[in-house]
């Protein structure tokens, strides 16, 4: 939206309902300015909550409504500073001797009751495990404030040195977070395989000879990420919903401004502007100056303008007199914008520029000229042939861009690493990905990820060959329609599988390959979308071995099933099961309920009249849909039953007459979601009626 567009559209939000609106960290009065039209004062019952760290925004917008947070006292420093310090997992046992106490709380005084400084502090000391390293830390404390006067700012102190402190490699590593955008989210494994592609992670010497096989570049770059995490230099930002696992970090503000400086100073990255805007604000880059990593910000935006305003961006042009021809990492971010065919062009020279060019990324990249039916991608881009000349490159990503066609050159990159092809399928439309079938000649390869469902591969009457990838770990998409499964005899160090099965033939050949033998044991993770009729011997035996294995996370299946099998995998976080006919006779609940990790369950079709959740079953699932079990017409929910459980959805079930008592129980429950159930159903859901008591915890209750 315009920003009167925007303006007009909350103004008539909030003259409709009562709302409370944050607007967090504004940075000028301008800014309040903007935005103040779309807020109606006179409304009686909403109210405004803005967050900034600059006084003169604070008074200006209301005076009268001033809160100033109050710094931590002295217990409460000391109480959160002890948190931070014995954090490590591997010194649980730790606990700080009366000399380290007192040097501890004299340190803590100095961060003057500021959490961020208290919190660098801890996670810096975290490192440190005996009374000299604390009394060397403490002196350099003492130094610093002494020469920073009584004036001294307590946090950036802190900040710098905590940085100093860090080791020579995880120092370039966090300096590899300097051309983010503000708030930008952290995925943990691209920016490990940037870190790989950079030179930045190696294995130990002992793991390169073959002493330790389990150990991965990944394994070694995740534990920096977690020194980092514990060092508190980044946030874990947000955990992914089913597994628990990290989805992304994030960078405080305070100390992305330490990152930026420190990359500043060591000349680490040059963040400069692409797009309509630079054209007429740019300004040369010195030839004199040897630029090793570009961040690329396409065309200017809020994230821009707020970082120019701050000092963090320059509006430079890639052009001829930038002396580029050392780049080694080359980072775009789109932010939405669609780049025109002179930016396109400014792109394609790159592949014939960065000949020392390590790693690159095109994430997101939209460009003019695409075309579009509705939401489905028809025309898009197509990488240049010169990608083949970057001889060097270990990454490349074009995921969620509007690239859709690769080259036959880039066969030629016999150093990669790392190539990511997928798209949000849900967020983009059907995007068809055409790949030459020259991936089986990049060996070094470690991380593949496919599109998935649409790949075309050309020549288009062959299937797309990865034999001869040996060093593959990771495997993101393999579709056996679209890719041979012959490939999997040689894929003999995959850790992590994503796979989609559509025969049975074709997953006997899948299950028969190495990285399925119990001899080899590398695999950890692995995602099937898998369907069919079991109905033999052979083919349930078949249907058992997949639900068993126990590097098995996520299943999705699709087919005819009319016994659940007994054994299956306890590390199981996600299970989609849809039945056709036959379908399943039994209730899969008993079986399903002892599930140690289960997160995410959805059950769509059966012939059973009565489902039962145990008291104590299902302890980690969060989220339960049940569709279409015509036939089911009790469900019986014990207490103890479901105990994390926060989203219940009920699409059909037209015989259910009833929601379980036992979801009064549910006290974690947040919201019930009824699609085209039984009218008997909707109607004991509304307010006052039969079971809208049992569920007058629950936050959110919708029938459609």
């Amino acid at each position: 939206m315009m920003l009167g567009e925007l303006v007009g559209e909350l103004y008539q939000v909030q003259s409709r309902m009562k709302c409370l609106v944050i607007l967090d960290d504004i940075w000028d009065v301008e800014t309040w300015n903007s935005l103040s039209p779309a807020f109606p004062h006179k409304k009686a019952g909403s109210k405004i909550l803005l967050t900034t760290r600059i006084r003169e925004v604070a008074s200006f917008a209301d005076e009268q409504c001033l809160h100033e947070l109050r710094h931590l006292t002295e217990p409460e420093s000391w109480e959160l500073f002890q948190k931070k310090a014995c954090l490590k997992s591997d010194v649980t046992d730790f606990r700080l001797s009366t000399e380290m106490t007192v040097l501890g709380e004299k340190m803590v005084k100095h961060c003057g009751g500021l959490p961020l400084a208290i919190v660098v502090l801890g996670g810096l000391l975290a490192t440190k495990r005996t009374l000299g390293e604390w009394e060397m830390v403490s002196r350099n404390v003492d130094y610093l404030m002494k020469g920073k006067g009584q004036g001294g700012v307590p946090v950036k102190i802190v900040l710098e040195l905590s940085y100093n402190d860090l080791p020579y490699h995880l120092k370039a590593c966090f300096l590899c977070l300097s051309d983010l955008p503000e708030d930008e989210d952290i995925r943990p494994i691209k920016l490990i395989q940037r870190w790989m592609a950079e030179g930045f992670v190696s294995l130990p010497v002992r793991a390169r000879v073959g002493e330790v096989e389990d150990v991965t570049m990944l394994d070694i770059g995740m534990s920096y990420l977690d020194e980092l995490r514990y060092r508190c230099m980044i946030q874990v930002g947000q955990l992914t919903r089913y597994s628990g696992r990290v989805k992304f970090y994030r960078l405080h503000d305070l100390v992305r401004d330490l990152c930026l400086l420190k990359a500043q100073e060591e000349n680490f990255v040059k963040v400069v502007l692409m797009g309509e805007d630079s054209a007429t604000t740019s300004s040369s880059l010195s030839s004199s100056i040897t630029i090793r990593r570009l961040g690329v910000y396409c065309k200017a935006s809020r994230n821009v303008g707020d970082n120019r305003r701050r000092g963090h961006v320059k509006a430079l042009r890639i052009d001829e007199t930038c002396n580029l021809h050392h780049v080694r990492s080359c980072q775009f971010y789109s932010f939405g914008n669609t780049l025109e065919d002179s930016d396109w062009q400014h792109v394609k020279s790159i592949f014939m520029s960065f000949k020392l060019l390590t790693f690159l990324d095109l994430e997101k990249t939209k460009f003019h000229g695409t075309k579009y039916k509705g939401y489905e991608l028809l025309e898009g881009k197509k990488l240049p042939k010169a990608i083949g000349n970057l001889i060097h490159l270990r990454y490349l990503s074009i995921r969620d861009s509007e690239i859709t066609s690769l080259p036959s050159s880039i066969g030629n990159l016999q150093f990669l690493e790392t190539l990511d092809l997928r798209y949000a399928r849900y967020k983009y439309g059907v995007k068809i990905t055409n790949i030459p079938n020259v991936l089986w000649r990049l060996e070094q390869l470690r991380h593949l990820y496919l599109p998935g469902w649409d790949i075309c591969c050309v020549p288009f009457w062959v299937k797309l060959r990865l034999d001869g990838l040996s060093k593959l770990e990771t495997l993101h998409g393999f579709n056996t329609k679209t890719c041979d499964v012959k490939s999997f005899s040689t894929l003999t160090n995959l850790r992590k599988l994503g796979i989609i099965v559509y025969d049975l033939e074709h997953l006997a050949l899948i299950l028969e390959s190495p990285c399925f033998s119990n001899s080899n044991g590398l695999l950890r993770y692995s995602t099937f979308f898998t369907g069919g009729s079991y109905q033999t011997r052979e083919e349930e035996s078949l249907l058992r071995q997949v639900f068993g294995y126990h590097h098995l996370h996520r299943l999705f299946f699709t087919g005819s099933l009319t016994e659940l099998p007994d054994a299956l995998s306890p590390n199981l976080t996600y299970l989609s099961l849809c039945t056709n006919s036959p379908r399943l006779k039994e209730d899969p609940m008993p079986t399903l309920e002892k599930l140690p990790n289960l997160r995410r369950l959805d059950v769509q079709g059966g012939e059973w009249k009565k489902t039962i959740c145990s008291a104590c079953g299902f302890p980690q699932l969060i989220s339960l849909e049940l569709w279409d079990i015509d036939d089911v017409e009790e469900w019986r929910v014990e207490r103890g039953a479901m105990p994390s459980l926060l989203d219940l959805t009920i699409r059909g079930c037209k015989k259910l007459k009833e929601i379980p008592d036992g979801l009064r129980f549910v006290t974690t429950l947040r919201e019930l979601v009824t699609y085209v159930a039984s009218q008997e159903l909707r109607d004991r859901l509304r307010v006052g009626a039969e079971d809208f008591s049992k569920l007058q915890h629950v936050h959110s209750i919708n029938n459609y």
